[in-house]
């Protein structure tokens, strides 16, 4: 028996999706506590004390499915010092674009999923808006976080 590599599919796989390779390792040791947002508790939520990193995804979308584990793992690593909290585009429906309705409803600037909005003393500070690896994720918000705490306005 003799197995054949079709290299031109596994090169697009890298190619499209280079971050699932690494990140299946990070989702199998993580264990976090994520707070599911709706619309009817975000205002709880974004009075809280620590700073809060908000994940706008969608379960449709590769680019939030890669992210997700990061995510999670980020919220690992700095659970003490951040909260982390998840709202899906998806649980949002009615008669309106569910990121339409987030945009208005919370002045949220979103112009794609995932979003990444960091949010300190009630006020959006910050967000993130690209697929990247876990240490530059980790390090884009300390860096929002660390900016706003040395010189609050």
């Amino acid at each position: 028996m003799k197995f054949v590599i079709n290299y031109t599919v596994f090169t697009l796989c890298l190619l499209s999706a280079p971050h699932t390779l690494f990140s299946k390792r990070l989702q199998s040791t993580t264990k976090t506590s994520i707070i599911t947002v709706s619309h009817e508790s975000f205002d709880s939520i974004a009075r809280s004390k620590l700073p809060i990193v908000l994940n706008i995804c969608a379960d449709w979308c590769p680019h939030s499915t890669a992210m997700d584990p990061i995510f999670k793992q980020a919220a690992v690593d700095n659970k003490k010092t951040m909260r982390f909290a998840k709202i899906s585009v998806d649980n949002f429906t009615g008669e309106e674009p569910s990121i339409a309705y987030l945009k208005r409803a919370y002045n949220l600037e979103i112009e794609c999923v995932p979003t990444f909005i960091v949010i300190v003393n009630n006020k959006v500070v910050g967000k993130v808006q690209e697929q990247m690896n876990l240490e530059k994720f980790k390090d884009s918000i300390a860096g929002i976080v660390q900016k706003v705490t040395q010189h609050p306005s």
